[in-house]
């Protein structure tokens, strides 16, 4: 079975409380179709969610946002069989 977007947003909506944020975005202009804000204690259950649904990792990059003093870190899924 295909995992929409939107189904996954809303399984990671009900997993994550806010300030945990699931939110589709528009490939053509982003070049991506979710984006998923976790706190850094959700990451492994986050991480262990898009192994469930069939996604593998393919980027781990991060940002050093000196004058906030954060750190932020992106996972980059990938979906091997449905391009997304």
């Amino acid at each position: 079975m295909n995992p929409t977007p939107a189904a996954l947003a809303e399984r990671c909506a009900a997993l994550f409380p806010p300030p945990a944020a699931a939110e589709i975005m528009d490939y053509a202009k982003r070049g991506f179709h979710l984006d998923l804000r976790v706190e850094p204690a959700q990451v492994v259950q986050a991480a262990q969610l898009m192994d469930e649904e069939g996604f593998a990792i393919d980027t781990i990059t991060g940002m050093d946002w000196i004058k906030e003093n954060q750190f932020e870190v992106v996972y980059d899924y990938y979906h091997p069989l449905w391009a997304w």
